[in-house]
């Protein structure tokens, strides 16, 4: 016979856990519970048998675009900001905080982007804390940014590298992504 967890704050944990879509791994880690009561109360709250597979390898499997690397590197400042992560260990609070606020934002003014879901979130303030991953401060913006020691792409700020996609090579101001020059260059280059 499976042990009940020892008290309500586990959880309540677990449940706000699976709520936001966490994975069994990371609920049992983060609320100190069983894998069997993880099972249990992702049943639960969503309905569903819990989903299978392996967490994400490590943070770098996370950045596979200038765009994605930049939701990243604001995940990861949201998690320092609310200390999500120590040389104690994680905190579930911080992370669920983190995750609350990030997709806030994310819809604000990403409603397009698929957000990291917090299962990343996890891995993230993972390797942050076990200093694979680490946040720099760019010398242009001055804003943080996301380095992963083990990737081999987007050693540098993706904020200056997505504002530089974005910037007419003519006159330096602002232009769509997919377009070549500004719509105030293209006008002037057709005359």
């Amino acid at each position: 016979m499976m042990q009940k967890p020892d008290n309500l704050r586990s959880l309540a944990i677990a449940h706000a856990l699976a709520e936001r879509g966490a994975r069994t791994s990371v609920i049992e880690l983060l609320a100190g519970i069983t894998q069997g009561h993880a099972r249990a109360v992702i049943r639960n709250v969503t309905g569903d048998d819990p989903r299978s597979g392996l967490l994400p390898v490590c943070s770098s499997t996370l950045i596979s675009s200038r765009r994605r690397h930049s939701e990243a590197s604001v995940a990861a400042g949201i998690l320092d900001l609310f200390r999500a992560h120590n040389k104690n260990g994680l905190s579930a609070d911080g992370i669920i905080l983190t995750y609350d606020t990030y997709s806030m934002l994310n819809s604000t003014f990403h409603g397009s982007l698929k957000p990291l879901s917090i299962t990343e979130l996890f891995v993230l303030a993972r390797d942050l804390r076990l200093g694979s991953t680490e946040l720099r401060r760019c010398q242009v913006c001055l804003s943080k940014w996301l380095y992963c020691s083990d990737a081999t792409t987007y050693c540098e700020c993706p904020h200056c590298l997505l504002l530089t996609d974005a910037t007419c090579p003519s006159c330096q101001g602002l232009k769509s992504t997919r377009a070549r020059l500004c719509s105030e260059c293209r006008s002037q280059e057709g005359r």
